[in-house]
């Protein structure tokens, strides 16, 4: 009893969560910014994929929607996921060369990367003063080259 139980459970919520997937890609897809936004107010996952491994960003990209891949990366979509065969929002932007969405891809990249760095000074073995920036915990990068920050 208890098994079958959950077994429907799974099934209920399995099918509940690619019902609710596959409206946002039809969203997506059909530019309705209105259900778009309805289901990601509702807790819909921005990064969720198809069978095919595509995230609705993928959808938004190809299509070169820059309105609904804005929406969908301030509610957190990854621009990195790859779907089945390989391919990220980012590799259809350079291979389809969709301007629009490109120059909003890029820029969030680049609001991102600023939020998650820190500015930081460092010296070398000369006690030459260096300003860089850190994320994570590694230096990734300066504005005065010495070679010391990699």
């Amino acid at each position: 009893m208890k098994k079958s139980l959950l077994i429907a459970f799974i099934i209920l919520f399995t099918t509940q969560a690619h019902a609710s997937l596959q409206e946002l890609i039809d969203g997506v897809k059909q530019n309705d910014k209105k259900a778009v936004l309805a289901l990601l107010n509702n807790g819909e996952d921005v990064n969720a994929v198809n069978a095919q491994g595509n995230a609705p960003l993928h959808y938004a990209v190809a299509l070169n929607n820059a309105e609904m891949a804005k929406i969908l990366l301030q509610y957190g979509a990854d621009m990195n996921i790859s779907n089945a065969q390989g391919w990220t929002p980012l590799k259809i932007v350079e291979k389809k060369k969709v301007a629009d969405v490109a120059a909003v891809l890029h820029q969030v990249q680049q609001q991102r990367a600023e939020k998650d760095a820190t500015n930081i000074n460092f010296r070398d073995k000369s006690y030459t003063t260096y300003t860089g920036f850190r994320r994570k915990n590694s230096i990734i990068g300066c504005s005065t080259c010495c070679h010391t920050c990699k």
